[in-house]
């Protein structure tokens, strides 16, 4: 399974280092007002090495992670397992996977919430007001209009996220219940169902291991997600 376009994090920039968020400047100027080099150092410079530490980072964990999912699979077939045994290993693992990602998502979406980090399809969610503001000639009429449709716009985009989280929520039910009922038909095949149906210890192992594995990285993926929403706290001289 390859990462989907939302998960392709190492190419994308977070908030904090965007040219458009002043976070980066304010962590790093109070360092630069303490070095003794007379040099000028250009802090778009700057920026763009701390966005390359940052892929490099991104490109190495992920590189490890998929590393160890892959030795996994590898860890189980040279148990040389029947088709019966290959089938519910590459079953099992991707309902898993659903079910881990679908979570995911819906903590996702909360926290775009949390700090005000929609996504950007919502940027161009626009009110056309019946005439044009602009040509109205009272200042305080034209100012409390203009509020009122932006508050109205605002309200739109929060329920428009609530409907977002609300299936969202839908589908991790889905993946949940159906990982369940595969696990379960497992585990009564290894008490009770014919021999070419169950697992070895070795097997059962394996895929303890590729669970944590999923778990590991969307855990990963997670906490890498977060910075790209939250701004980067002020540094104190």
């Amino acid at each position: 399974m390859k990462p989907d376009n939302e998960e392709s994090t190492s190419n994308q920039i977070p908030r904090y280092l965007s040219s458009h968020n002043k976070a980066f400047e304010q962590m790093i100027n109070p360092i630069l007002e303490k070095t003794t080099t007379t040099t000028s150092i250009n802090i778009e410079y700057l920026r763009e090495i701390a966005i390359l530490i940052h892929q490099l980072e991104c490109i190495n964990l992920d590189r490890l992670l998929w590393t160890t999912y892959l030795r996994s699979g590898t860890e189980y077939y040279q148990q040389n397992p029947n088709e019966y045994q290959k089938q519910i290993f590459e079953n099992l693992t991707q309902a898993k996977y659903e079910k881990e990602t679908s979570k995911f998502d819906v903590a996702v979406l909360k926290q775009r919430i949390a700090y005000n980090h929609l996504p950007q399809s919502f940027e161009s969610l626009k009110i056309p007001p019946p005439i044009s503001f602009d040509t109205l000639t009272g200042t305080m009429t034209r100012q409390r209009l203009k509020d009122r449709c932006e508050k109205i716009l605002q309200r739109t985009k929060s329920e428009m996220m609530m409907i977002y989280i609300t299936s969202a929520e839908a589908k991790m039910n889905e993946y949940g219940k159906k990982f369940d009922t595969d696990l379960a038909k497992m585990k009564e095949n290894q008490s009770s169902g014919p021999s070419h149906k169950k697992l070895t210890q070795t097997m059962l192992n394996i895929m303890e291991r590729r669970f944590q594995n999923i778990n590991e990285r969307l855990i990963y993926l997670y906490k890498l997600k977060l910075r790209f929403f939250v701004k980067a706290p002020t540094v104190k001289n």
